[in-house]
């Protein structure tokens, strides 16, 4: 599975974002990359995800019902919000 963060502000990449990717038999966490990329290698197919993005300054993302199939890849794209100061 493949996740792309990028800021709302002008769509630059996120690097240092913890992402996190659970089920009740699965549980990963990943930072992304300089080019804002995270990647879930092992994700267990036939089982909803829960898949969270947390940086400072930031606003919490959360997305549920990821559902993953056999052969199947996944990417999707993130964008996280400025938290309110």
């Amino acid at each position: 599975m493949k996740i792309n963060i990028v800021s709302d502000v002008d769509g630059a990449p996120l690097p240092g974002v913890e992402c996190t990717l659970n089920s009740s038999s699965f549980n990963r966490t990943v930072v992304t990359n300089s080019a804002g990329i995270a990647l879930f290698r092992g994700v267990k197919p036939g089982c909803y995800y829960q898949f969270k993005a947390t940086l400072p300054g930031f606003e919490i993302y959360i997305r549920d019902g990821v559902m993953v199939s056999i052969g199947q890849t996944i990417t999707f794209d993130v964008r996280l919000k400025l938290a309110n100061q």
